[in-house]
């Protein structure tokens, strides 16, 4: 398939369209795929032509998750805006999540079997690169919370929490949040239930002025973090469901965002960063990160607001290029010296790493620690016994003990007195000591 039948099927310029090669199915490593992604920023964008599969050419076209568009045109002249959102019997409205988005979709070989995987939004599956490990993160939510394979749509996905930092500072580690369905072949949006949906609206009620709401509440809630982060939120999403049954989606930024991205000759801070961020996780070999970088912004911003923002742009890639490499090494110390991130354990682990690091720079990997990995938690250390009657571990009463080592001493008298019984130590999270004097289980 050349470049330009594949642009057909999708009824794309072909200068949308950017063919891969041989690329593995890191769910499915006995695959290998070619074929082509869109970067037309619409219901199209990352929309994957596959045309080989294992060398066997199997056409087939997998429509995405779709580009978000703001609801109305801007007149610059006058500074005003003029709606255009669809007639409507429905609309549901959800927090706008700051993760990476993630698609579930399914391909078939020449020999008709159905495979399972996930991409980003321009590429054809998640991988790992130097700026970010998405592939083990994903991994790490699937072993969590193993998700059910579905034929008839993909699923869009984001993947959000303190471990995949974006903007958005969030306090749970990482999660996996289903945000609605894709017919692959067609781009229809298939709405699922789903935990941020907050407010249902029906005619007669004006979308615009909920929408100018929404976006005046979206401002107000956020505050700015000593680490430049935020807060709050990123905004919000309408889907909007039409007279014609139709979905359609539409995005909802907070005040400021917006007028900036449309009143200024410059484009806003956050979003350079944003977008960096994102463009890191699609970057396409071979290519130089500004103008990846660029050519994303080029699908929301005009040209000459990229000029006018040239310098800004730099600025933010050496600063977002030389976080990623700190946090980078970070995290391979304290996987490569097995350290933890509890209340008993920060003064070691911060020692270990002190060994790495100037004391200039202690503070910094302090707040990374807890950027990473939250705020410490308080446990104690419960000893269990193997019951063999049962096949399974069962907690001994009276034995829970402060300190690991503490622990660890006891297991080792209990095993001298009980020669044939088998013995464990795990770490309990618990809250804060209560005025009682009592540790309550986090946990139940």
């Amino acid at each position: 398939m050349t470049k330009t039948e594949a642009a057909n099927l999708l009824s794309v310029p072909v200068s949308t369209v950017h063919g891969f090669e041989s690329k593995v199915d890191p769910f499915n490593p006995q695959n290998t795929v070619s074929g082509f992604i869109c970067r037309k920023p619409d219901y199209r964008y990352g929309a994957l032509v596959i045309n080989t599969v294992n060398e066997h050419t199997i056409p087939q076209v997998v429509l995405g998750t779709p580009k978000l568009r703001y609801p109305f045109f801007y007149h610059a002249e006058s500074k005003q805006r003029t709606y255009c959102f669809p007639e409507y019997k429905r609309c549901e409205v959800s927090t706008k999540l700051d993760g990476t988005n993630i698609l579930k979709y399914s391909y078939i070989d020449s020999s008709i079997n159905t495979f399972y995987t996930y991409k980003t939004r321009l590429s054809p599956f998640v991988s790992n690169n130097k700026y970010a490990p998405l592939l083990d993160l994903l991994k790490e939510c699937l072993s969590n919370k193993p998700i059910a394979n579905r034929s008839d749509l993909a699923i869009s996905y984001e993947m959000t929490g303190y471990k995949n930092p974006l903007t958005i500072r969030y306090p749970y580690p990482l999660t996996l949040e289903p945000l609605f369905g894709v017919v692959p072949k067609t781009g229809e949006i298939v709405l699922l239930q789903r935990g941020q949906r907050f407010v249902i609206v029906e005619p007669p009620t004006d979308l615009p002025s909920i929408y100018e709401k929404l976006r005046e509440d979206a401002e107000n809630a956020n505050k700015t973090l000593p680490d430049g982060m935020i807060d709050g939120t990123e905004g919000y999403v309408f889907a909007v469901i039409g007279v014609d049954n139709v979905c359609s989606m539409w995005k909802c930024k907070p005040a400021s965002i917006e007028d900036l991205h449309w009143q200024s000759n410059t484009i806003p801070e956050s979003s350079i960063r944003a977008t960096i961020y994102n463009g890191l996780e699609d970057l396409p070999e071979g290519q130089g990160i500004y103008e990846h970088v660029c050519a994303l912004l080029a699908e929301e911003f005009s040209e000459l607001q990229i000029k006018c923002s040239k310098e800004r742009i730099v600025n933010n890639i050496s600063y977002v290029v030389s976080e990623i490499d700190f946090v980078s090494k970070l995290r391979s110390h304290v996987s490569g010296n097995h350290l933890t991130w509890r209340k008993d354990t920060v003064s070691s682990t911060m020692g270990c790493l002190s060994h790495f690091y100037p004391k200039s720079e202690m503070r910094k990997v302090h707040f990374y620690m807890k950027r990473l990995f939250g705020e410490p938690k308080m446990v104690k250390y419960e000893i269990q016994v193997w019951l063999q009657a049962t096949k399974e571990w069962s907690p001994i009463q009276g034995e829970l003990y402060k300190q690991e080592e503490e622990g660890r001493r006891r297991i080792t008298e209990l095993s001298e007195i009980f020669k044939k019984r088998t013995f464990r130590l795990v770490a309990i999270e618990v809250t804060e000591i209560c005025k009682t004097g009592v540790a309550e289980n986090d946990n139940g």
